[in-house]
């Protein structure tokens, strides 16, 4: 009688490790801590429409020697077909499923961070165009090393448009005016860019409420690349 349960074990075990899966053993219990007995209806229900697949599929396996397979195709090609759809349409759960509890016995034990983003830290890069830099195609290639491993970025900046004004005094830096002279301070701007831009000049400080009148030339020009114009202030 013992030897006999004992033989029994192995199939047992077999058919327990392919019919409890993660639905049983996680999903659920969580469920049950979630919403305590008011999802008591659905698992009566659960187990009332699995119970015959349960019961009659070993059956008839043991009874004709035959799979639920060959049984279905007996019946026809179309529930073969409707078989078929049916383990497709489900696979990809089921495995979802059991990859998420993976994971989460593997972050459990061995430590792991389940909040993927506490592991990504922000690079902030800030890329400045030297003067004599011309229009057209600059690479860069960013490394990166982390427990050993190095990554290498490569990066690849397209410069349309530079953007570039010089200007150079004309007259003396020093000047000096009588009481009522109107003195001139002259400079000459250069569009260096290349395309045409518009420069605004302004001026802030103590002489300029001193000073009555005073103003620019000009306060806002149009320049064409590498064109130059003469101002006062």
């Amino acid at each position: 009688m013992l030897k006999m349960n004992i033989k029994k074990l192995g199939p047992g075990l077999l058919f327990a490790g392919a019919a409890i899966g993660v639905s049983h053993l996680v999903q659920s219990t969580r469920a049950g801590a979630d919403y305590g007995w008011g999802l008591l209806w659905a698992l009566l229900l659960v187990n009332l429409f699995k119970y015959p697949f349960f019961q009659y599929g070993p059956r008839y396996a043991l009874a004709t020697g035959e799979s639920l397979l060959d049984g279905y195709y007996k019946l026809g090609k179309g529930y073969l077909w409707f078989y078929f759809f049916l383990n497709i349409a489900t696979m990809f759960t089921i495995q979802t499923a059991v990859t998420i509890v993976t994971a989460g016995l593997a972050s459990n034990l061995f430590g792991l961070s389940s909040n993927i983003g506490e592991n990504i830290q922000s690079v902030y890069l800030t890329l400045s165009a030297p003067s004599h830099a011309t229009p057209g195609g600059y690479n860069f290639i960013i490394s990166a090393q982390s427990l050993g491993l190095t990554v290498n970025l490569t990066l690849n900046l397209t410069l349309n448009t530079i953007s570039q004004v010089s200007a150079i005094e004309t007259s003396s830096t020093e000047l000096t005016g009588q009481a009522g002279e109107t003195v001139y301070f002259q400079f000459d701007v250069t569009n260096k860019g290349n395309s045409a831009d518009t420069i605004q000049v302004t001026a802030t400080g103590s002489m300029l409420l001193q000073a009555t009148p005073n103003g620019f030339g000009w306060t806002s020009e149009t320049l064409e690349p590498n064109e130059e114009q003469s101002n006062y202030f």
